[in-house]
């Protein structure tokens, strides 16, 4: 059984995806388990990490990575590398699948570089003109090995990356939009 750690640092994310965790956890031969972090604790942010509990999808370990941090970014992602390190390198995942560009999947992808462990990402390639987030995506391109792009453009615009091997970069289209 492939055992994937899917980490989620906000609603955003998980409500897009949480029907393809549904359709993994069908399939015999893997098992995606949930790991909320990040905003998900935040009651500003509607504490959805009950949300998470009412869906009844297998949760792993909890990573309050903001509890009691200091609101500089530069805190909120190195504390939340290295808890997901910890939690990462006793939990014996074959690989992470992570959405997005925000602060919390850009850590996953640097503890899971640091521990050898497969990086799957989906929303690579995007650009949104002005945003901060562009650099965390694009970086967190070059941590992963498997590639999801949600349109052509951003297809093509991934598998111009160098270190990106091309066979590794699938068009998927959004999770948000089911047949």
């Amino acid at each position: 059984m492939i055992k994937i750690g899917y980490f989620t640092g906000s609603r955003a994310e998980y409500g897009l995806s949480k029907d393809l965790i549904r359709d993994i956890n069908r399939n015999k031969d893997f098992q995606m388990i949930v790991y909320p972090l990040g905003l998900h604790f935040k009651k500003d942010f509607g504490n959805t990490i009950n949300e998470i509990k009412s869906d009844n999808i297998p949760i792993g370990n909890t990573i309050d990575s903001y509890k009691g941090l200091k609101d500089k970014k530069v805190f909120e992602l190195t504390k939340s590398v290295e808890m997901v390190y910890d939690v990462l390198k006793n939990d014996l995942l074959d690989a992470v699948y992570i959405a997005g560009d925000r602060l919390e999947p850009y850590a996953v992808a640097l503890a899971a570089h640091f521990l050898r462990i497969t990086v799957i990402h989906i929303g690579g390639g995007t650009i949104t003109s002005g945003a901060v987030d562009n650099i965390y995506r694009y970086n967190i391109s070059n941590l992963s090995h498997i590639h999801f792009t949600t349109s052509k453009n951003n297809y093509k615009r991934l598998c111009k990356i160098p270190i990106i091997d091309n066979s590794k970069v699938f068009f998927c289209g959004a999770t948000a939009i089911q047949q």
